[in-house]
């Protein structure tokens, strides 16, 4: 089995210059964070915490559907070499997250294809050949492409406006510098459109951290992670991603996530009610 761990892109894009490089932006889709891969000679379905194997939960059969009814069907998916993995992120209703036009619902976006044996990113240009290759063109469709090129701060807000898969304005873009000088070959920085944030930079201290979007965000790995979904799991989520991600001590944002706990009754709990029942 090999070791690929599904990239968690922590550093923002803050509005600099790129005039160097082989620069991608991409649309931030609102999905699962998944990949596939395959193991002898069978394919194998990952969410971000681990193979979901045969597990009724979450959006979990509507990705086996994907991959087993339709992906696989008049392809040659089951040529993928074993050290290539593909992964990206599967739009799915519920939970928190953002419903897209109906064609690009329950469907797998591939953000890329990573080398095991290389430990690196592939670049989108060899992506496209791989997926040439296999035949899967016009069944896995690549997260949009908003921009390659020279980027600013201007340009960057602009792509922001608009999704390329709803009516709506994108939850963010993704940007990818590729070259041998970055680990795995590739640099990946995020920024979120201000209604997806997950950091409000009006505020300080911990309640720059504690926005809609984390505490959905925190319901979300918990369901991968196949953890029970409570009050008091949501916040502790909540507390180790906050401080994974920014300087502070634990109990200083529990402190400050008190006076959260109401909305957090109120609007996320109810979100993963459904997934719960089932």
């Amino acid at each position: 089995m090999n070791t690929f761990k599904f990239p968690s892109i922590k550093e923002v894009y803050n509005g600099e210059n790129i005039t160097h490089g082989d620069v991608f932006v991409f649309e931030k889709i609102d999905g699962a964070n998944v990949s596939l891969r395959k193991e002898g000679q069978h394919l194998v379905p990952w969410s971000r915490g681990g193979p979901i194997g045969g597990a009724r939960r979450y959006y979990f059969d509507a990705f086996r559907d994907f991959v087993f009814n339709k992906l696989a069907v008049d392809t040659s998916l089951y040529d993928l070499p074993e050290e290539l993995v593909l992964f990206g992120e599967f739009t799915h209703y519920g939970s928190g997250h953002i419903t897209y036009d109906h064609p690009h619902m329950d469907k797998m976006h591939l953000i890329g294809i990573y080398n095991a044996e290389g430990n690196t990113f592939l670049h989108p240009t060899e992506s496209q050949v791989w997926i040439d290759l296999l035949h899967l063109d016009e069944k896995l469709p690549f997260v949009p492409l908003l921009h390659h090129g020279n980027l600013s701060d201007q340009l960057a807000s602009s792509l922001l406006h608009r999704s390329r898969l709803s009516h709506g304005s994108c939850e963010g873009i993704v940007v990818h510098e590729y070259g041998s000088q970055f680990s795995e070959g590739v640099r990946m920085r995020k920024r979120y459109h201000p209604d997806f944030r997950e950091v409000d930079e009006t505020k300080e201290g911990a309640d720059k951290y504690l926005t809609l979007r984390r505490f959905v965000k925190a319901g979300q790995k918990l369901l991968a992670a196949k953890k029970e979904i409570n009050l008091d799991a949501l916040l502790a989520e909540t507390v180790r991603d906050v401080c994974q991600e920014a300087s502070l001590k634990p109990l200083r944002v529990y402190h400050t996530l008190e006076k959260h706990r109401e909305r957090i009754i109120e609007e996320v709990l109810p979100l993963f009610k459904k997934d719960k029942e089932k």
